[in-house]
């Protein structure tokens, strides 16, 4: 712990697994008190929160469902009156559904765009209008993918999608830098993480997406942490409207 996120309050969205959930542990032993969402894994949640608090830190979990905008408000309301306010807001949780474009329905594209886009645009919205009004110069993060700027079969929704939180990112920097709020995201390329399990839990297509990656190896959880830890904190006081990329070296190539 370097108490980094001393004092701070943090929303992590898709808090109970994945690269969610380790974010919101990291945020915790840097010093920050955490709410996460979660939609239906409330045991992994509420396991989530044992953690944090066995280290000191207050913690909650709330369901919501991100693709109604009733229970963002609902969140964002309750999520910052448990916290008696926010500092940092992370935009973690997504859907991502691998078809062909040609077998791709427009109800598909419409799930992906209600939790990758929508949700985090009215989560911040709210988040951050608070903010504004509570004088807190906070920290939001998306967490985006390689797929905003890099195209492979199967996922053109999912590449809309990210391609518009990128855009979301910029134009948010933007607009809520007078007012002291910076906004960035993380694009983590292949990842092991529940949401792709369909590839890792295969040998032969886990060995081949592994040899697209220069450091050798798939990325964990733990490896967009950091980077969060990082925009959420003072270190990055003069950084706003970027993406970090955190993929091994994948997108150099």
């Amino acid at each position: 712990m370097t108490d980094r996120l001393t004092g701070k309050r943090a929303i992590v969205t898709g808090g109970e697994s994945g690269i969610g959930r380790a974010i919101a542990e990291a945020f915790a032993r840097e010093g920050a008190d955490v709410c996460i969402a979660f939609h239906r894994r409330e045991a992994a949640a509420q396991e989530v929160v044992s953690g944090i608090q066995r280290i000191g830190r207050a913690a909650y979990a709330l369901q919501v469902d991100l693709s109604l905008r009733e229970d963002i408000e609902r969140f964002s309301d309750d999520a910052w009156a448990l916290l008696g306010g926010v500092d940092i807001l992370v935009n973690n949780a997504g859907l991502l559904i691998r078809k062909p474009f040609l077998q791709t329905e427009l109800e598909d594209l419409e799930r992906i765009l209600a939790v990758d886009v929508k949700a985090p645009f009215w989560l911040s919205r709210r988040v951050a209008t608070r903010m504004a009004s509570a004088g807190i110069a906070g920290s939001i993060i998306h967490i985006s993918s390689i797929s905003q700027e890099r195209a492979a079969p199967g996922l053109t929704a999912y590449q809309a999608a990210k391609g518009g939180l990128l855009m979301l990112t910029r134009g948010m920097a933007l607009e809520l830098a007078p007012l002291g709020i910076r906004v960035n995201a993380i694009a983590p390329g292949f990842t092991l993480t529940e949401m792709n399990r369909d590839l890792w839990s295969d040998a032969g297509v886990l060995a081949a997406r592994t040899s697209q990656v220069p450091l050798g190896r798939p990325g964990t959880p733990g490896d967009h942490a950091g980077a969060a830890v990082l925009l959420a904190s003072d270190e990055s006081a003069f950084m706003t409207g970027t993406s970090i990329v955190v993929d091994g070296g994948i997108t150099t190539r």
